[in-house]
């Protein structure tokens, strides 16, 4: 099963963020699973270490992209505007920042091989 991930888990992963983190943990953990992301998420997962100059930290997400995600897709302009569009993202949030009281875990569902 391919599972698409976008910064957020990513993040949660590497920067051991509770409680998301052990559900992110588990999910990694299942058998079958290839990690499929993109560009942007990589850059949206780099933005806080870069600015802080965190060069470990900055280590630690090249590695995952790098050994971790199987494949790495484009996000071109066609894509983002169609989701610009959908009204399902209206209410995006920074994974650091999480709306209050949000129990959001959408991140974990994976897309089984077509």
């Amino acid at each position: 099963m391919r599972l698409y991930l976008d910064s957020a888990p990513i993040i949660y992963f590497i920067e051991r963020m509770m409680p998301f983190a052990a559900a992110v943990d588990a999910r990694l953990a299942a058998s079958g699973i290839l990690l499929v992301s993109s560009e942007l998420a990589r850059l949206e997962c780099l933005v806080v270490p870069l600015r802080a100059q965190d060069a470990a930290r900055v280590g630690d997400f090249d590695m995952f992209f790098g050994v971790r995600v199987a494949d790495l897709v484009s996000f071109t302009g066609a894509i983002f505007r169609r989701a610009r569009r959908d009204p399902r993202n209206a209410q995006l949030q920074d994974a650091r920042c999480p709306a209050p009281g949000s129990r959001s875990r959408g991140w974990l569902h994976g897309v089984p091989d077509q």
